[in-house]
């Protein structure tokens, strides 16, 4: 290689790691900060590590859960699907909004959704998991308190229409009245009563 052609190589060569360093800032930046928790586990399910936003959701730090199973933190009755999920993971399945629970680090139990996938390494093989786990505890208050609402406007809908069906056919009752009367009288002014 001449001195110029090795020049413009080793240059393309920067230009490319530079490319490649602001991607990984990039990325680095979308998991620290993430609006979501987001958990990495390796391929048998241990906690490698998560964002800031799972420490404040949960309460747990870093080090708390680093090499732990998220098992541990869902309450008995949602401890299956974590095996399940590892499961169909491992089956090169992708779990999408998953409904489940989660125990808080103060012992609160909070509802999420969860969405989970394989990492692959350069070659496409699988290197390890990631899970995006959305609090919807607002959510779901929004929604109890929508279907409440709703419950109440069916149950005052139902008592308008009873309450004014009595004087409606009062009303249909004198209409059909009068239009009798103008049947048998009709070329005679109807008289008000």
């Amino acid at each position: 290689m001449t001195g110029l052609a090795s020049t413009v190589a080793v240059e393309g060569d920067v230009t490319r790691l530079k490319q490649i360093e602001l991607q990984l800032r990039r990325m680095t930046s979308v998991f620290l900060e993430g609006a979501d928790s987001i958990i990495i586990r390796d391929l048998e399910g241990r906690i490698l590590d998560v964002n800031k936003e799972t420490e404040r959701v949960f309460g747990w730090s870093r080090e708390d859960v680093l090499g732990q199973r998220p098992k541990q933190a869902l309450p008995t009755e949602n401890q299956y699907q974590a095996d399940d999920v590892l499961a169909r993971l491992q089956r090169g399945e992708t779990v999408r909004n998953l409904e489940s629970a989660v125990r808080t680090k103060a012992g609160e139990v909070i509802p999420v959704l969860v969405t989970s996938f394989l990492l692959t390494d350069d070659e496409g093989r699988p290197a390890a998991i990631a899970d995006i786990v959305k609090d919807v505890t607002e959510l779901k208050k929004t929604t109890a308190l929508l279907e409440r609402r709703n419950r109440e406007l069916q149950y005052f809908t139902s008592a308008l229409s009873h309450d004014l069906a009595a004087p409606a056919r009062g009303i249909q009752s004198l209409a059909e009245d009068l239009q009798d009367r103008c049947r048998e009288y009709p070329d005679q002014e109807v008289q008000e009563e």
